[in-house]
């Protein structure tokens, strides 16, 4: 009797977060569904453009359906450079093969796993969406065939900025590893400019030609620099200094720049953690975007080590710490309130 055995190798280097298996429909089976499709699950948001939905998956397909039966209308397999997929899937007669397949496959040189968590943007019927393979891509929206592709030297996580004539990219760098922004030319993806590789480069904004973000010089410092830069040459417009850690957006709005960064604020007492704990504080930082110097800062609640993210309104910015939920005036820094938790 010939048993054929499959093995499951999630290789132990990868963030558990990013491990994931292919859906089988078999188990989808329940009340109220109007239709199922097999899917390997995805961070990417779903986006409806002319009556289709787009979306990124983890197993690193980018898909189009049909919202109105679920159906398939193209799909586009990207990660096919990448080193490692998410899960490796080994197939044979036995498991001293399979184990020698795998081991093979684990070894292989190479950037990026196949997945995707970015959201993709599109504009003027192309996709526009980016991989963690280290590579990004322009599809043809109706079609899925590509356009071109980009590679670059870090993954990418986020969805891209895109303006008249050019693609924004985050760089996403993870802990040691620099980040940086890509400018590509919209019609060919050709890389314009490119920023240093700097600790903890933030997901940029852009207004007006302008493109700002944040990033550390040091891996240990604690401060980080804003700069802004023409979107056409790179040419640095101006920079500037603040202290805090790990801005991980710059936002844009009504002339200013906007960041928050978390600092550390002293020890308490805690007999958990040899006797003391670091508190942290929020920080939000208002710049003007055309002169770079500061408008106003204002210090929040209590934060983890990670800044808090801002929503920002027609007349306020909002934010939560801890104590609860802070309303900020855009152009102020004033909190007409705070609501306490």
């Amino acid at each position: 009797m010939n048993i054929n055995y499959k093995l499951y190798i999630l290789p132990v280097f990868l963030f558990a977060g990013l491990v994931s298996c292919a859906t089988n429909s078999d188990n989808l089976k329940a009340d109220g569904f109007t239709w199922k499709i097999p899917f390997d699950g995805s961070n990417s948001a779903p986006i409806i453009y002319k009556g289709t939905i787009y979306i990124g998956s983890f197993d690193g397909v980018i898909y189009a359906i049909n919202p109105k039966n679920g159906k398939e209308v193209w799909r586009y397999q990207t990660g096919k450079t990448a080193s490692r997929d998410n899960a490796i899937y080994i197939s044979g007669k036995s498991f001293g093969d399979m184990m020698g397949a795998a081991l093979d496959v684990a070894t292989k040189k190479g950037k990026g796993i196949r997945q995707i968590s970015a959201t993709p943007v599109i504009k003027d019927g192309i996709v526009y969406i980016g991989s963690k393979d280290y590579n990004f891509y322009a599809l043809d929206a109706k079609t899925g065939k590509l356009k071109w592709v980009t590679g670059i030297d870090q993954p990418i996580w986020e969805k891209a900025l895109v303006t008249d004539k050019h693609i924004i990219i985050h760089g996403f760098g993870i802990g040691l590893s620099p980040g940086a922004i890509y400018i590509l030319r919209k019609t060919n993806g050709q890389i314009m400019w490119s920023s240093k590789d700097w600790y903890y480069t933030s997901y940029p904004a852009s207004i007006g030609g302008i493109v700002y973000y944040s990033f550390r010089k040091e891996f240990k410092s604690s401060s980080f620099f804003i700069n802004a830069v023409k979107e056409n040459t790179g040419e640095v417009l101006w920079a500037l200094e603040l202290p805090g850690l790990r801005p991980n957006r710059v936002y844009s709005s009504s002339g200013l720049v906007y960041v928050s960064v978390f600092k550390e604020e002293g020890q308490v007492p805690n007999a958990l953690n040899n006797g003391f704990y670091k508190l942290t504080a929020a920080y939000i930082y208002a710049i003007n975007a055309s002169t770079g110097k500061l408008v106003w800062k204002f210090k929040g609640g209590h934060v983890g080590y990670s800044s808090p993210p801002l929503t920002i309104g027609s007349k306020y910015i909002y934010f939560t710490s801890r104590e609860g939920l802070y309303a900020l005036d855009k152009s102020t820094g004033k909190p007409p309130w705070f609501l306490e938790s």
